[in-house]
């Protein structure tokens, strides 16, 4: 898992800085069941499957540096039967979006790396989801440097 820190800063950039969102609805779904109902419209779903963490610096503390490495399971989700257009175009700005960024607060901050190219339904998706959807999904590798005891 995560930290919360880097899920918010995450779900922050995508529902502030990705261009092509609209009224794509953006959910953490790591463990969580989620009941879309009738609604027919593109959505993002996030995942933070596993991760490690660090000490980078000893000595002084209280303001040690912590390094968090971790993936982004990131899928983007529209109705079956309608294409692989819309979801193919919005996992591909996803992954620019990602791809070499750093962003956050100093001195806590989100890098990440490389963006692997999308897949579909049959390798990655979130496992409530199941016949009504049709899924893009990329992974993207990042860390998240804190100081001390900041998360």
């Amino acid at each position: 898992m995560s930290s919360t820190t880097v899920r918010n800063l995450v779900k922050a950039r995508l529902q502030n800085d990705w261009t092509q969102r609209g009224d794509a609805e953006i959910v953490d779904v790591t463990n969580l069941h989620i009941d879309r109902g009738v609604d027919d419209s593109l959505w993002v779903a996030l995942e933070f499957p596993g991760g490690s963490e660090e000490i980078i610096s000893m000595g002084d503390p209280g303001n040690n540096l912590y390094r968090e490495f971790g993936v982004i399971n990131v899928h983007v989700l529209v109705p079956s039967g309608s294409g692989s257009t819309e979801a193919l175009t919005a996992i591909e700005s996803i992954r620019v979006l990602f791809r070499g960024a750093e962003f956050g607060t100093d001195p806590n901050f989100v890098r990440c790396y490389g963006a692997d190219p999308a897949t579909t339904s049959d390798r990655i998706s979130p496992a409530t989801i199941e016949g009504q959807w049709y899924i893009m999904s990329c992974s993207i590798d990042y860390t998240f440097d804190a100081f001390g005891g900041t998360s």
